[in-house]
């Protein structure tokens, strides 16, 4: 296998190249909700869509934790939602930019809520992280493993994690859902696709040949340690369905919020 970065775009680049190449199975997409899905929604000239797809794995989930300035006296969501009542201006929270799933995670967890937040874009992970532990905004939802160094240091504060389930590395930290929002789950993932008439039958051992490592303990392991869910063997129905279902969630907080970054 040879991998072929062409980055670009918001990831359109090198998912268009996907799009456009031979339906003969040789050529895969890395795909992820942030190109399958999230870019056709908010970039109305983007060079493919979802349907001109077949994603036959989900490889991994990468959770999201809401993480505060520890100087807040804010421990859980509801504790930041009592405090947020307090402030007359409403909250600010941080994220890497309009439209990212840290940007739409937040607008759909302050939805839930009933909250009050503004949103504060930043050109990057590290200094979206950095105004939270400074204090320059209150809050911000970002991917486990980059905020884990921060956590440890104590420079900011985990209060939920939007998954359905605990994490195994933040296993103290309740999820949103079982703080008030029953059902809640919020995450980014991270599988393969090829072009939508690659044959069925070449599909299905890829599919086959892509579970097998997905399952593997050795990639379990390595995934797990660095904050992800590691995706359980799923058949093409049920990856059809992981995909339908997480375009829904997105769309919703999407069309509710009007956005389009064109």
């Amino acid at each position: 296998m040879v991998v072929d970065n062409k980055p670009g775009a918001h990831t359109s680049i090198g998912t268009g190249y996907v799009a456009n190449a031979s339906a003969d199975g040789y050529t895969l997409l890395m795909a992820s909700n942030g190109s399958m899905i999230l870019n056709p929604l908010l970039y109305k000239k983007t060079p493919y869509k979802l349907t001109d797809f077949k994603v036959f794995a989900i490889a991994t989930e990468a959770p999201l934790v809401v993480v505060v300035n520890p100087k807040l006296k804010v421990h859980n969501i509801q504790e930041l939602i009592s405090y947020s009542k307090t402030v007359p201006k409403g909250l600010n929270y941080s994220s890497v930019g309009q439209g990212s799933p840290l940007h739409l995670a937040t607008e759909i967890l302050n939805e839930e809520a009933k909250m009050n937040m503004t949103h504060v874009p930043y050109n990057g992970t590290a200094q979206a992280l950095t105004a939270v532990a400074a204090g320059d905004v209150d809050l911000m939802s970002d991917v486990v493993s980059t905020s884990l160094p921060l956590i440890s240091a104590n420079k900011v504060r985990p209060i939920a994690v939007t998954t359905s389930e605990r994490l195994k590395v933040l296993a103290d930290v309740p999820t949103v859902a079982e703080s008030g929002f029953p059902g809640f789950h919020v995450a980014t993932w991270f599988g393969l696709a090829v072009h939508k008439n690659v044959p069925v039958a070449v599909t299905e051992k890829l599919h086959k040949a892509a579970y097998q490592v997905i399952t593997s303990e050795g990639f379990r392991k390595r995934f797990e340690a660095l904050g992800l869910i590691v995706q359980n063997n799923q058949n093409q129905q049920q990856v059809d369905q992981f995909v339908q279902t997480d375009l829904a969630s997105w769309k919703r907080i999407v069309d509710l919020k009007q956005l389009s970054l064109d």
